[in-house]
């Protein structure tokens, strides 16, 4: 067997080996190639009574002998490992030496948690990818030695506490995920790569071994056989590509399949998923990517409600109550962000900070002959256009008043605070102190900053204004966030009513 300039011959006899060598010799040196002995190995096992073991062999090239493998030790072939038990212990042990070593110097950089996710994705894992191919290492052993290894300093750089569930970090970006792979997601894939390649081979003796070994590979199997049916005349590199493709759905409907099953932990991206458009989570996701790092923390762990509020701290046994400090309510996360009522200011300054930088974006770059409305300090009050309401913020224009009323809910509420703000305003026309044509957009920016779908009116009214609407959603989000971060701060500390967070 040869490959570029490596070669192996394989015998039953030691003699027959011997005699094999001898012609190389002669070819190379006809040749003019020469053979490195100090490069080469021998390797032999023979039948001792009722047991085969090992022993070492005495072959020679040009009269200087093959140093033999010495007992229970191994040669390497075109990168892979081969000794007398043919198991994979020494594989073993150099995967998890390799990888605590890689992860402990991660640990050391002054990165932001996302750099060090990035660089065990891109750079750690693919180190791994090699030896996942060509060993048969269970996927049992990569969980609980590798898997497990990167977990728990994935926990550590999130501040993820260990009851929290990491499975939602391996979700795409529009299901509040950081895209990341798991360690036996890439292992599966190496196994897929290595059958594909078998069962496209044009060598028949390959395409006998992949039909020996099937039993084995029922799922990836699976995978192949129905994309290459599904597409018979395509090239290889479709079939590849294709392959990948129905790998990775797959593995992604896995994840969000297990996540689902965590009851209280997906409450919050469950509905955040249903209520957004994935555009305004991916932009969600650009925001917290510029935010520091003990904000983007403080938001990860927010979505699988593992905060160290009360209620969480009471579970865990560090608390010795799970009452809120201000209002003597349990203090859970939804009571924490938007339902104390001793806190009520707290949601307002939220709120107003939020509308504030609204009106300061608005008036930037303000349409000629349109005059702004503002329920919050340094505008004029919308008070004075109505009799009995007084909406957030209204833009007028000599034929029509857009009225834009802002809600912040806590995720879960979304929808309800929405019907009760429309059933607030339904008859705001009446209310108009002078009759004027009016139209009333509801805009939800949740505790955690995102976007909802009723958005959609917002974005064509400023549109229609030529304003930069995803630069203007962006800050609001952002304002948000660090409002709600600010709140969960002071969560068991009296409030110093500080100045409206504003940016432009």
């Amino acid at each position: 067997m040869q490959f570029a300039d490596d070669t192996a011959i394989v015998t039953s006899l030691e003699s027959d080996n011997q005699h094999l060598i001898n012609a190389f010799s002669k070819w190379a040196s006809w040749a003019g190639l020469l053979v490195r002995v100090d490069k080469c190995k021998s390797f032999a096992m023979k039948k001792v009574s009722t047991s085969t073991v090992q022993y070492e062999p005495y072959l020679t090239v040009n009269n200087e002998r093959i140093p033999p493998v010495e007992l229970n030790d191994q040669m390497t072939y075109l990168g892979k490992d081969f000794n007398f038990l043919m198991s994979c212990d020494h594989i073993k042990n150099q995967l998890t030496t390799e990888i605590d070593q890689y992860l402990q110097k991660t640990n050391l950089l002054p990165l932001h948690p996302l750099q060090k996710i990035q660089i065990c994705q891109q750079f750690i894992l693919s180190k791994m990818k090699w030896r996942f191919s060509i060993y048969d290492l269970t996927e049992t052993w990569i969980i609980q030695n590798i898997e497990n290894k990167f977990n728990r300093f994935y926990r550590k750089w999130l501040q993820i506490p260990v009851n929290g569930n990491v499975t939602h970090l391996f979700l795409p970006n529009t299901k509040l995920g950081l895209n990341m792979k798991e360690v036996k997601s890439v292992y599966r894939a190496c196994k897929l790569t290595v059958r594909r390649i078998l069962k496209c081979s044009n060598n028949k003796e390959t395409e006998k071994l992949y039909q020996i070994t099937s039993s084995k590979n029922v799922i990836t199997d699976e995978i192949i056989n129905k994309t290459i049916i599904e597409n018979d005349d395509s090239e290889n590199y479709e079939i590849r590509s294709k392959c990948s493709y129905r790998f990775n759905k797959s593995a992604v409907d896995d994840i969000w399949e297990t996540f689902l099953g965590l009851k209280e932990q997906s409450t919050v991206i469950k509905k955040i998923v249903e209520s957004c458009y994935n555009k305004d989570i991916i932009l969600w996701q650009s925001i917290m990517r510029r935010l520091p790092v003990s904000i983007f923390n403080f938001s990860r762990r927010y979505l699988i409600l593992t905060l160290a509020n009360n209620s969480n701290l009471f579970r865990w046994k560090i608390c010795e109550t799970n009452l809120c400090a201000l209002c003597e309510q349990v203090q859970t996360q939804l009571h924490v962000f938007n339902f104390c009522k001793a806190a009520l200011n707290r949601y307002t300054w939220r709120h107003n900070s939020i509308l504030s930088s609204l009106c300061n974006h608005i008036l930037k770059n303000m349409p000629p002959r349109t005059t702004i409305y503002a329920d919050i300090d340094g505008f004029q009050n919308p008070n004075i256009l109505f009799r009995n309401k007084r909406p957030d913020f209204v833009l007028k224009t000599e034929s029509r008043l857009y009225i834009i009323e802002l809600t912040c809910p806590y995720e879960t509420n979304a929808i309800t605070s929405r019907e009760y703000k429309q059933n607030k305003y339904k008859h705001l026309k009446q209310d108009l102190l002078a009759p004027m044509e009016i139209e009333i957009i509801f805009l939800e920016i949740t505790s955690l900053g995102f976007i909802t779908k009723n958005c959609k009116t917002f974005r064509k009214l400023m549109s229609s204004f030529n304003y930069n609407v995803e630069y203007i959603l962006s800050k609001l989000c952002e304002v948000g966030i660090r409002c709600s971060y600010f709140i969960y701060c002071k969560r068991n500390k009296e409030w110093e009513n500080p100045p409206l967070i504003t940016y432009l």
